[in-house]
Parts: C-alpha cells; sequence; structure tokens
C-alpha cells in the first residue's frame, strides 16, 4: 500500500481502539439510573435529560424534563399553558423534541403556542407564518407558491391557510382573506427548503445540560478487572482483526471511488458541453391589474346592530357561539355584531374589517345590498 493509505488505516485503527477502551464506562454506571427507557418499544427512545413519570426513574432526570406515558402506551409532552402533545422523536444530540397534536390539527395548537413556565424555546430554526382566514375557495389560491392549507380549520364557507412569503402585495389575499396572527413555527433544519407541512409536527429546543454523575462517575473498584479485560481483548484481538481487514479492503474502496469521481466529472463535463436552450427575458413585464376593494362603507358598517355579551352569555342568535371570522369562543363583555339580513353574529371588530373588503356575510354569503 502506498504512504497515505497506511496513514489511513493506522488512523482508522486508534479511534477504533479508543472507542473500544470507553464502551465499558456507560454501561457499567447505568446500574442505579437506567439510560434508556421506552413506553413501548414502537415509541421514541427517551434519555437524558428526559425521563418518563410513573416508571421509578423521575430522580434521574433533569426538573422539567418530564414525559408520561397515556393509557395507549403514547409518549406525552404536557406544557402548562399549551396542553398535552404527543412526542414523535427525540434528538439528544441536537437537543431538539418532535412533537404533534393528537387530535390532528396541530395549526390550532400553533395558534396558542405558550412556553412560558417551560425550559422549552423556539430556537435559531423557526420560520414566521401568516395565517388567514379567506372567503374565496382554495382552488383560486393554488397557483400562489408557499401556501399551506389548513383543512382541519376550514369549512365549506371559508378557507383558511398559512403562507410565509409577505402578503401586502399578493391581490388574491388583500381582497378576500383576513389575517388571524403572525406566529413563529420552529423546524427542523432539514426543512429550510420551505418544504414545511404545518399539519404534521414541529420541533422545540432546549439549551445545553450538564451530564449527571452516573452517566460520568468512574467505575467502582470491584469492576476495573473487567474493564481492563475488555480492553486488552479490543487491543490484542480487535486492532488485528481491523487491520487485515482494512488490508484486504481498502484497495477495492479505493479503486471503485476514482472510478466514481471520473464518472463524475465525464457526466459534468458532458452537461458542460451541451447546454440547453436559454430562453429570452419577456421585453415588458405585465403590472398587476389593481385592487379593486368590494366592501361596505363604514357608515353603513356602523349601522348594523351592536350589543355587550352580558355574564348570562345569552346570545342574539343562539346557534352562534363562535366568531367564524377569527374562531374565537363567544366570551362575557366581548362586542357583537350582526348582519341585518340573516342576523348571524361575530365579534364587532371582526365583522368590520370583513366588510371593509366583502360585502357578504362570511357564513352564508347573504349580501345586504340586494
Amino acid at each position: 500500500m502506498h504512504h497515505s493509505q497506511q496513514m489511513d488505516v493506522i488512523k482508522i485503527s486508534f479511534f477504533f481502539v479508543v472507542f473500544l477502551i470507553f464502551i465499558p464506562y456507560p454501561i457499567r454506571g447505568a446500574e442505579t439510573c437506567p439510560i434508556y427507557q421506552w413506553c413501548t418499544k414502537d415509541e421514541p427512545t427517551v434519555r437524558f435529560p428526559f425521563t418518563l413519570k410513573g416508571r421509578g426513574s423521575e430522580v434521574c432526570g433533569s426538573p422539567g424534563y418530564e414525559l408520561t406515558c397515556n393509557e395507549m402506551n403514547k409518549t406525552v409532552l404536557e406544557l402548562p399553558f399549551s396542553g398535552k402533545f404527543f412526542v414523535r422523536n427525540v434528538y439528544s444530540f441536537t437537543q431538539k423534541i418532535e412533537i404533534y397534536d393528537p387530535d390532528n390539527c396541530l395549526p390550532k395548537r400553533i395558534l396558542k403556542l405558550n412556553l412560558s413556565g417551560t425550559p422549552y424555546e423556539l430556537g435559531a430554526s423557526y420560520r414566521k407564518y401568516s395565517f388567514l382566514n379567506c372567503s374565496s375557495s382554495i382552488d383560486s389560491l393554488l397557483n400562489i407558491t408557499k401556501l399551506v392549507h389548513i383543512s382541519c380549520l376550514s369549512s365549506s364557507t371559508h378557507t383558511v391557510i398559512a403562507t410565509n412569503v409577505s402578503i401586502a402585495n399578493i391581490a388574491p389575499f388583500n381582497t378576500s382573506c383576513l389575517l388571524i396572527a403572525d406566529v413563529s413555527v420552529p423546524i427542523s433544519p432539514t426543512e429550510d427548503d420551505g418544504s414545511l407541512d404545518l399539519n404534521e409536527s414541529f420541533f422545540l429546543s432546549w439549551p445545553w445540560l450538564q451530564l449527571p454523575p452516573y452517566l460520568t462517575r468512574p467505575p467502582k473498584r470491584g469492576k476495573r478487572r473487567t474493564i481492563l479485560l475488555s480492553t486488552l481483548l479490543s487491543i490484542f484481538i480487535g486492532l488485528p482483526l481491523l487491520t487485515i481487514c482494512l488490508c484486504f479492503c481498502w484497495p477495492p474502496i479505493i479503486n471503485w471511488y476514482k472510478c466514481l469521481r471520473a464518472r463524475r466529472a465525464r457526466r459534468r463535463a458532458t452537461s458542460y458541453a451541451s447546454p440547453g436552450p436559454v430562453h429570452p427575458l419577456p421585453a415588458v413585464i405585465p403590472r398587476p391589474p389593481p385592487i379593486v376593494r368590494t366592501g361596505l362603507s363604514d357608515s353603513t358598517i356602523q349601522s348594523y346592530p351592536q350589543v355587550i355579551l352580558g355574564e348570562s352569555g345569552r346570545l342574539p342568535n343562539p346557534n352562534d357561539t363562535t366568531c367564524a371570522i377569527c374562531i374565537a369562543d363567544f366570551e362575557a363583555k366581548d362586542a357583537l355584531k350582526s348582519m341585518p339580513t340573516c342576523n348571524h353574529c361575530f365579534h364587532a371588530s371582526c365583522l368590520e374589517q370583513w366588510l371593509r373588503v366583502n360585502a357578504t356575510c362570511p357564513v352564508c354569503r347573504k349580501s345586504p345590498l340586494h
């Protein structure tokens, strides 16, 4: 073998020996506290700083990093102000936990996400999304890129969408949609290409924590002989076997790698030699159509009946218990305003914003102009 190949074999052998030497320490130090836990074998692996409540190892984790197993043996993370989430995976190396909604409506949970009183944070990887309530159907908005349809919050009369692009200069948004909220959604580093699905799961981060003593303390005196024997076997048996394997396998690997590089170089040269057709840019870029407002005047909107919801909670229209515009339940002392044509009730501020851009009822589409 060449000198460079011999040096590579020596380096790999050295790291192999170091790995075998330090294997016994974490294995021997885990007698009082388990290193791994599961609700079931199909559920995520729970490691430090997390621990499973009710499994007899609460003292082994870090305070505030407690997970539970529900009656279906699902791994559950409970946030004090945001409720319970199911855990899909725990990435201890990157310090991220992937969670999802048990009711399969994750966007609704994202809108009310509150991490106060928890050790979790959004981390450095997150993206700002605008949630919109639109009067038009989803078919008319499909040509807009980076748009997520929130099916669990939509109905036959309105469509809830989320987008991470600027909505200021997009005519369909300005004419038929109302802004619900702007929120920061945590993402995985592998989703920076814009492929995030808000209906699936999201990631939370936690700060770096010092390892507990049961993962760092040295073994007891009576077990040093076992560790020494394992180390000697690794050096005098494992190292020669690894060296022999590398001597026989290294030349074919080098030849395969050289062939692969040569094949890639030929493909690159071929692609550079025959570039595809170049399409010229259009001489004139058409201007977007002007935004046409189709809402009602402020004087007409202010003439609609308005009431203040009392402590008894009796509504003008008993069938309307939720504002269909902001998707929030009516509460005492809320200012409500109703449409005169159909008597559907909404929050006064929500209905005023809606009628400035739409002249129809958000629920039944009846227009007071007809």
